[in-house]
């Protein structure tokens, strides 16, 4: 086993072996990408298969799977394996190289009519796939790109947002005065159109994740466990300060009680529903309102709210900005928008 420097710079693993008495050369990977620990464990993975068959799907799969572990959540990797499964029990056992589009187009079709987006999500894993095995010099090209437009496209579900001040201070004046919500659930509710987050990253956030003297929330989000900085307000650190004495001894923000687990993410989303509301607004929805009213009511820069909101930004020259690009901007505008809101509500 050695590294091969490619004329581009890329630096692959190789692993040199006889299969019917002619030399074979296999790759294992992308240096450094795979260290030298996972390139030993694909090496002692490794079967020869005859040259006729070649390696099959589900043997590529798995060192895809090492390979890209790294880019990926432990959480994401299970659910890749998870809605991949039903395509490996079919195609697994077959050369990579013999797979065809229409191999996979009725196995993708049947898991459609169950669910068009897991179809879409089991393509674009393959596509992957595929990918990484011609560039290892695996296969010669991927079947999934020609089933690019095969599938129906998505029907997107707009999620309800709403977006005019005197209706946003309606429902905040609802939050702040309903008797029937408790402490923990209302604590949510109030603190959540404040630092616009996905609504299940604040739910499971972790007071570990709280700096209560900067006034930062500081977390990882997605599937490439990004951090992510949310500079907190005056009226959000008041709203801690008060939780903290419910749940500060436990690990999470908003833990429940007795079990000390997060609440349920239908907690606070039914509250919104028996009151009426859900059909206007939705949790998730604080994240379309304060685009909305940041740029039409306070004038802030898309740059500055799409980085709060997480989103990738680029500069102008393609290059991701860094996570704490604009950081004393974005703290200026949160208290901005903290302020804000406390003049919607009578």
């Amino acid at each position: 086993m050695y590294v091969e420097v490619r004329p581009n710079g890329s630096k692959w693993w190789r692993l040199a072996y006889r299969l019917n008495g002619k030399q074979q050369l296999k790759s294992l990977g992308v240096y450094p990408e795979v260290g030298l620990f996972d390139a030993r464990r694909l090496r002692d993975d490794f079967e020869p298969i005859p040259a006729a068959a070649g390696p099959s799907l589900e043997h590529v799969f798995r060192e895809f799977m090492l390979v890209k572990k790294s880019d990926f959540t432990t959480k994401h990797q299970a659910l890749m394996q998870s809605r991949c499964a039903p395509v490996l029990e079919r195609l697994g056992s077959k050369a990579i190289a013999d797979l065809r589009p229409a191999d996979f187009l009725p196995l993708l079709r049947t898991i459609e009519e169950r669910s068009p987006s897991v179809a879409k999500k089991v393509r674009t894993d393959f596509s992957q796939c595929f990918k990484y095995a011609v560039a290892a010099d695996i296969a010669e090209r991927n079947p999934l790109s020609d089933l690019q437009g095969a599938l129906k496209p998505l029907k997107v579900k707009h999620r309800p947002a709403l977006t005019d001040p005197v209706e946003v201070g309606k429902l905040l004046q609802f939050i702040n005065e309903n008797p029937t919500v408790g402490v923990v659930t209302r604590l949510y509710l109030q603190i959540i159109p404040h630092i616009f987050p996905r609504p299940g990253e604040l739910r499971i956030a972790k007071w570990s994740d709280i700096d209560m003297d900067v006034g930062e929330w500081r977390y990882t989000m997605g599937k490439k466990n990004n951090e992510h900085i949310v500079p907190l307000s005056k009226q959000v650190m008041k709203l801690l300060k008060e939780l903290k004495k419910f749940t500060g001894s436990t690990k999470y923000l908003f833990a429940s009680v007795p079990d000390e687990n997060p609440i349920s993410d239908m907690t606070a989303t039914q509250i919104l529903r028996r009151s009426g509301w859900s059909a206007r607004h939705c949790l998730h929805g604080w994240r379309a309102t304060a685009r909305t009213l940041l740029v039409e009511k306070l004038r802030f820069p898309v740059d500055i709210i799409e980085h709060q909101l997480g989103h990738v930004v680029r500069d102008p020259l393609g290059r991701a900005y860094n996570r704490t690009q604009f950081l004393d901007d974005r703290r200026a505008m949160m208290q901005k928008w903290s302020n804000f809101l406390t003049t919607l509500m009578p």
